[in-house]
C-alpha cells in the first residue's frame, strides 16, 4: 500500500462536497459556473446537485443542473430535468431554450415532444 492510497485528496468530489457544506444556494451556484468555465465538469456537477439537495429551487438552479448534465452527455437525465421545470414553470424560457439546445446536440429536430398532457399546456 503506498502513502497515497490513505490520501484524503483521493476523492477530489468528497472534498468538493464537504467543502461545499454550509454555503448558500448562491455561492454553490456561482462556483458551479466557475467550475464549468474551468472545464471542471464533475465538480460543477456536484456543487449544483449539493446546492439543490439542500433545497434551493430556483429554475435556473435547476436548468443549470440539467446543463451540467448536457455537457457531461447524460442527456436522458437532462431532457428529464428540463421538462420537469417545464412542468413546473410552464414558460420559463431558459428551460425551453435548454431542452431545444439539448434536441440539436443530441441531433434531433422538429417540434419538441411534449411528456405531459396537451391540456395541461392549455390549461391555466
Amino acid at each position: 500500500m503506498s502513502f497515497t492510497d490513505s490520501s484524503p485528496y483521493i476523492d477530489e468530489l468528497s472534498i468538493w462536497r464537504k467543502a461545499a457544506q454550509g454555503r448558500t444556494a448562491a455561492s454553490l451556484h456561482a462556483e458551479n459556473v466557475a467550475a464549468l468555465h474551468a472545464d471542471s465538469l464533475d465538480i460543477a456537477l456536484s456543487l449544483i446537485e449539493i446546492a439543490l439537495a439542500e433545497g434551493a429551487i430556483d429554475p435556473i438552479y435547476r436548468c443549470h443542473h440539467a446543463a451540467c448534465l448536457k455537457i457531461l452527455g447524460r442527456f436522458a437525465q437532462a431532457e428529464k430535468s428540463y421538462w420537469d421545470i417545464l412542468r413546473e414553470h410552464l414558460d420559463f424560457a431558459e428551460a425551453t431554450q435548454g431542452l431545444r439546445a439539448l434536441y440539436h446536440a443530441v441531433g434531433q429536430s422538429g417540434v419538441m415532444p411534449s411528456p405531459f398532457p396537451a391540456h395541461a399546456l392549455t390549461a391555466s
